[in-house]
């Protein structure tokens, strides 16, 4: 499994990067989103976790950016934030967003989505309807 982690927070990237880690998975982490973007074709993916509040560029801009063609344009995205909005969920919705966690996470929770997305349970597309993605809590 190969996880991309962007995040500002070097202790949030660090305790997500040691999760993926514990389950075997290759880690890349990146703190800024503009040097993910600059960087980030040169990674495979299965997975790609983006912080919803970054300085820059939020979640939802950055998610629009990897849904290009050609970057990322059915690998799951998985967004971590504080916000809990109806609002911040409908546009990264909007924006390619395959699933959502709430901080502070469970370790365990955490684990199961990066498993369930990474198994190919769920992948984006721009057909799927909104329904069909499953919302973490």
């Amino acid at each position: 499994m190969r996880i991309v982690i962007i995040d500002d927070s070097l202790t949030n990237t660090a305790v997500m990067a040691a999760l993926a880690r514990s389950l075997s998975a290759d880690v890349t982490t990146y703190r800024c989103p503009l040097a993910a973007l600059d960087r980030i074709s040169d990674d495979e993916a299965d997975v790609i976790i983006v912080d919803f509040s970054m300085p820059g560029m939020d979640g939802v801009v950055l998610t629009e950016r990897l849904r290009q063609p050609a970057l990322y344009p059915g690998t799951p995205i998985l967004m971590v934030t504080h916000e809990g909005s109806t609002g911040v969920r409908l546009r990264a919705r909007a924006a390619g967003v395959t699933g959502f966690l709430r901080k502070p996470f469970d370790a365990i929770e955490f684990k199961a989505t990066l498993r369930r997305l990474s198994d190919g349970v769920v992948r984006h597309s721009s057909q799927t309807d909104a329904h069909l993605i499953p919302q973490e809590a």
